[in-house]
Formats: structure tokens, C-alpha cells, sequence
């Protein structure tokens, strides 16, 4: 069967050792990574921080988290003009704070 994609072969192994709380540590993260764990293991020895991914759930919250993070922005937009400082700073501090939460979760 043909290669598909044209690159070096990988000929060289290396044996390391791990505890078992190590592997299980290692494993975990290549799972939440949804790759497998040699990929895993010589990504992160070769400098690349391979990235969790995200769950529908997550998908589907931030969705939600910057819907109303939008709907506080307009808010805060249409009641600046007449004054309402103290709503202004409360939905401010929100918006940033939905903000923080969205980012962590992608």
C-alpha cells in the first residue's frame, strides 16, 4: 500500500520509563487531546503543546456565554447615554468576567 503523505519514516524507537501515576497522567492528557499516545508523547517532547478539545458541552456553553455577554455589551451601550453609571460598571464587571470564562473554556 502506498504512503498518502510524503514525509520521513519514523525508524528510530526509544523505550522510556514511567510510574504508573505518570502513564496514567500521560494517557489522560493524550485522551483528553483525542491523539494517540506516542503522537502525544513526541509532540510534547518536540516542543508543541497539544490542546485538550472541546466537548460539545463547552462548545455549547460558550455559545450561551457569549450570547449574553453580547446582550450585556448592548445593554450597557443603550443605558450609557442616560447616566446609569452604577448598571454600566455592574454590567461591565460582568461582560468581563463572561469574557474570562469563555476564553478559559476554549
Amino acid at each position: 500500500m502506498p504512503r498518502v503523505v510524503d514525509r520521513p519514516l519514523r525508524t528510530k524507537r526509544l523505550l522510556l520509563s514511567f510510574t504508573p501515576d505518570e502513564l496514567a497522567a500521560v494517557r489522560a492528557r493524550a485522551a483528553a487531546a483525542h491523539i494517540p499516545l506516542a503522537r502525544y508523547i513526541r509532540e510534547v517532547a518536540l516542543g508543541y503543546a497539544p490542546k485538550p478539545k472541546q466537548h460539545a458541552v463547552n462548545a455549547e456553553a460558550v455559545r450561551t456565554l457569549a450570547a449574553v455577554g453580547n446582550t450585556l455589551r448592548a445593554v450597557v451601550t443603550r443605558t450609557g447615554a442616560g447616566g446609569t453609571s452604577d448598571l454600566e460598571g455592574d454590567a461591565q464587571e460582568a461582560i468581563a468576567r463572561i469574557l474570562a470564562i469563555v476564553g478559559e473554556l476554549r
